[in-house]
């Protein structure tokens, strides 16, 4: 059974009024997610990477009524349900290791993020502010960490790598939990 819809017969206008994003954003995004969303094997009709992230897209953009995502889409209310379970789970795991990772990378530009900042809320809210879009900056124009900094990929800017003694072992958590806890 061919599922619908093919974004093929669609122009990017149309993709975006749909989903929200444009045809490579949906790539970029399934590209991102498909070691996690990709079924284990296609027996009984198994809903394709795309095709999940198609119908999560379309409810995140369209509101709440499976229904009408089930007739776009091909497949029944409880699949749709079950999607958003699963794709819901996959964002919130892939988000909050991203945001982990840039609070990390805030943290290691910008000494002020160490410790508690002593201001008011209102300023301690800029200050963060401040920080991550100098960050973003600093990124966007190719400035490396400081000598004392750590990069992206745990080096120092001397080129000489730091233990990575803890990789290892979170690899092989995230494959057991990805394994055994089908999170």
């Amino acid at each position: 059974m061919e599922r619908r819809p093919n974004l093929d017969d669609l122009t990017n206008i149309e993709i975006i009024d749909r989903y929200r994003l444009d045809r490579d954003g949906i790539d970029y995004v399934e590209n991102i997610l498909s070691r996690q969303i990709t079924p284990k094997a296609y027996r009984n009709h198994a809903i394709s990477a795309r095709h999940k992230l198609l119908i999560t897209l379309r409810y995140l953009a369209t509101g709440p009524i499976q229904l009408n995502d089930c007739d776009i889409h091909g497949v029944s209310q409880p699949t749709v349900s079950r999607v958003l379970g699963e794709m819901l789970n996959v964002f919130h795991k892939t988000t909050r290791s991203r945001v982990e990772k840039a609070i990390g990378q805030l943290k290691r530009r910008f000494g002020v993020l160490h410790t508690e900042i002593t201001l008011s809320p209102e300023k301690a809210c800029k200050v963060v502010i401040a920080c991550a879009a100098l960050h973003n900056l600093c990124k966007a124009r190719g400035i490396p960490f400081a000598d004392n900094q750590d990069d992206d990929n745990g080096n120092n800017n001397n080129g000489d790598p730091r233990p990575q003694d803890q990789m290892p072992g979170l690899r092989y958590r995230d494959y057991f939990a990805a394994t055994y806890f089908h999170i």
